[in-house]
C-alpha cells in the first residue's frame, strides 16, 4: 500500500512539472538563445567557450558544460550551458562579462592529439577565434557557422 501512495505521489510531482512552462518573453530565459555551432568543415574541431573578453587568451573553462566540446565534420552542436536551467546563454554571458561578449576558439582535433593543451596555449595554434556580443549572437540566432 505504502509503495501505491508513492507511485501515486511521483505521477502527481511527474504531470505537475511536466505541465509547467519556462517564460520565454522576457529576453534572458532558456530557449530564447540556444547557443549552437556547426562545422561546415571536413574535419573534427573542438570549440571552447570562455567569457574573459576582452581577454582572449586560450583558457579551458572548467564551470560549463558544452564550454569545451567535439564538434563532428559537417554536424553541428547545440551548446548546453546547465542542463535543465531557467536561465539561458544570454544570462550566463551578462553574469559573467561585463562587456556581455564571449569567445569562442576553434582548434582542429588532431593539434589536440599531438600537442599538449600547454603548448596550444604558448602557440596559439587555433583555427579561429570568435568574439561575440549578445547582439551579435542575436543577429546570428544563436548559431556560430565554422568555417
Amino acid at each position: 500500500m505504502k509503495m501505491l501512495y508513492t507511485n501515486i505521489l511521483y505521477l502527481i510531482v511527474l504531470l505537475i512539472g511536466s505541465a509547467s512552462s519556462c517564460d520565454k518573453d522576457n529576453g534572458i530565459g532558456h530557449g530564447d538563445d540556444e547557443l549552437t555551432t556547426t562545422n561546415n568543415a571536413n574535419h573534427s574541431v573542438f570549440s571552447i567557450i570562455t567569457f574573459n573578453y576582452p581577454d582572449t587568451s586560450l583558457q579551458q573553462n572548467g564551470s560549463c558544460i558544452g564550454c569545451f566540446v567535439e564538434i563532428n565534420a559537417n554536424s553541428s552542436y547545440q551548446h548546453f550551458y546547465f542542463p535543465n536551467s531557467k536561465y539561458g546563454w544570454k544570462s550566463h554571458i551578462v553574469d559573467r562579462n561585463l562587456q556581455n561578449t564571449l569567445t569562442m576558439f576553434i582548434i582542429h582535433k588532431d593539434t589536440l592529439n599531438k600537442y599538449s593543451f600547454e603548448q596550444i596555449q604558448e602557440d596559439y595554434n587555433i583555427l579561429k577565434r570568435y568574439d561575440l556580443s549578445i547582439d551579435d549572437l542575436e543577429k546570428q540566432d544563436w548559431t556560430l557557422t565554422y568555417p
